[in-house]
């Protein structure tokens, strides 16, 4: 989110945003490496280009008591 050409679409509100590791650890062991299978997360990789693209999560949510997937596609 740091990353200008990325937040190019947010250049209307601010631009970039601060995304220190401090903010996003807690998340990121959450799913992905305490996820005790009950979570889904991965990057989606263009393997032609090596380049990240996206991500996909797929995760069960109690108060909506329905599985979710999420598919975020640059």
């Amino acid at each position: 989110m740091a990353d200008p050409e990325t937040m190019a679409y947010n250049q209307a509100w601010g631009g970039t945003i601060p995304f220190p590791e401090y903010s996003w650890q807690k998340w990121y062991t959450h799913w992905l490496i305490q996820h005790e299978n009950k979570h889904f997360y991965r990057y989606l990789l263009d393997t032609e280009s090596q380049l990240f693209v996206g991500e996909v999560a797929y995760y069960y949510d109690a108060d909506f008591q329905a599985y979710l997937a999420d598919i975020i596609v640059n």
